[in-house]
Order: structure tokens, then C-alpha cells, then sequence
């Protein structure tokens, strides 16, 4: 686990904080342009990226260099996983860009307490995914729980579910948790 991104001269890319310019050792050298992610010498077009994430999260390219404080890069074997995480406040802290380069795809996935961790390893060179949702009459405000569905990459198929618990409305990240069904 290694932060690593490579900062473009034209103002419109510079990113603010404490990334480093260039990567560390043994690190893989990330750049994107606005059209592309480019890590090594691979290359994925955001155009063509698979967006896990659900319908109402907000569309366009997934990833946005604006206000982008720090990236980490998780590699296995050929596939690399990016945690971009924003400046932001309040419940922003809560939401961390997560995109999978695998094989020829680039994947987007959910945002909500998202993370290269908790990617599982599916049968065929697949991988399953947290795919979160509030519960309770507050949702986004007082939430009760999350919901934690696992989906396989075709992003339909669920192999697990948990229920977590906030005991103290207010704090997400106490819980306790079940198996779901």
C-alpha cells in the first residue's frame, strides 16, 4: 500500500495537499489526463469505465482531480486498486472514490465507506465488492445502520450480505454486526 500519482504542469490538474510528485520506490507511476488512467504503461479510457456504483450516485468522469488529497494504490498481480480520497467535510470523510483496473476494464465502485480492502476474489478472475446502503427512517442524516451487500462484478449477482448496527446514532463507525440474509 503506497500513495502515488504523477501531477500534470497545467494548472487544471494540479492537485492540493502533500502528494508527492513522483512515486515512491516500487510504487507504480499513476497519471490521469482527463481521458485516461494511465498506471505504468497501461492505459484505460474513463469513457469506457464499468460503473459499479449505484444510479443515483452522481455520473460523469470517475475521477475528478478537483480537490483529490490522496490516492492509494494497492496492486495484486497485474490488477491495481486505487482509494482516491477528496478534501472535504462534514460526512465527505465517508465517501472514497474506489476504482479496480483489471484485466482491460477500469471498474468505479460504490462510494459510501468504500475501500480497495474489502474486495473479495470471485471464481474466473472475478472479484465481488461492497456495495452499501443506509438504514433507518433518517438514512443519510440518522442513519440506524448500513446494509452491506456483496455483488459480483456483473454488479447484480449478491453472494453475502451483513447488517451493521449503529448502537450510537451518530457515530458510523461503531456498529455491530449479523450475517443477512
Amino acid at each position: 500500500m503506497t500513495q502515488a500519482l504523477r501531477r500534470y504542469d497545467a494548472t487544471d490538474w494540479i492537485v492540493p495537499g502533500t502528494l508527492q510528485m513522483n512515486p515512491a520506490d516500487g510504487a507504480p507511476d499513476i497519471a490521469f489526463d482527463g481521458q485516461a488512467l494511465m498506471v505504468g504503461t497501461r492505459r484505460w479510457p474513463l469513457r469506457s469505465a464499468v460503473r459499479l456504483a449505484p444510479p443515483n450516485w452522481p455520473s460523469g468522469t470517475p475521477i475528478d482531480p478537483e480537490n483529490l488529497a490522496n490516492v492509494t494504490a494497492w496492486q495484486h498481480g497485474t490488477s491495481v486498486c486505487l482509494d482516491m480520497q477528496y478534501v472535504s467535510s462534514g460526512k465527505g470523510g465517508r465517501y472514497t472514490l474506489v476504482v479496480l483496473l483489471q484485466g482491460e476494464h477500469l471498474y468505479t465502485l460504490p462510494p459510501l465507506f468504500g475501500s480497495c480492502v474489502a474486495l473479495q476474489k470471485a471464481a474466473g478472475n472475478g472479484f465481488s465488492y461492497p456495495s452499501n446502503t443506509y438504514l433507518g427512517p433518517g438514512m443519510e442524516t440518522d442513519p440506524s445502520g448500513l446494509q452491506v451487500d456483496y455483488l459480483l462484478s456483473d454488479g447484480k449477482t449478491r453472494v453475502a450480505r451483513y447488517l451493521l448496527r449503529f448502537p450510537d446514532r451518530g457515530d458510523p463507525f461503531t456498529f455491530e454486526a449479523s450475517r443477512g440474509r
